[in-house]
């Protein structure tokens, strides 16, 4: 699996700047993607993935303006008009 760094844009244009976890603190984070499988890969500073929060099986990213983001739709937007 070959991977790149992809940088991350909410629907609303914003760019992503952390990714929620856990203790309900954001985190800087590095977003690498293949384009053969389709597959998004958060790696945190601390490399553990353990410490991100899910909720309803689902992984939230905040924007520059604060404002949270289900992985999915910033996923799809990214990829489309990235």
């Amino acid at each position: 699996m070959t991977t790149r760094k992809l940088n991350l844009i909410a629907p609303s244009g914003a760019p992503v700047v952390g990714i929620r976890l856990i203790d309900d603190s954001t985190s800087e984070f590095v977003c690498r993607y293949d384009d053969d499988t389709r597959t998004f890969l958060y790696v945190l500073p601390s490399g553990s993935t353990e410490e991100i929060l899910k909720r309803d099986g689902a992984t939230f990213l905040v924007d520059s303006q604060g404002v949270e983001w289900s992985t999915s739709d910033v996923e799809y937007h990214s990829v489309l008009h990235g």
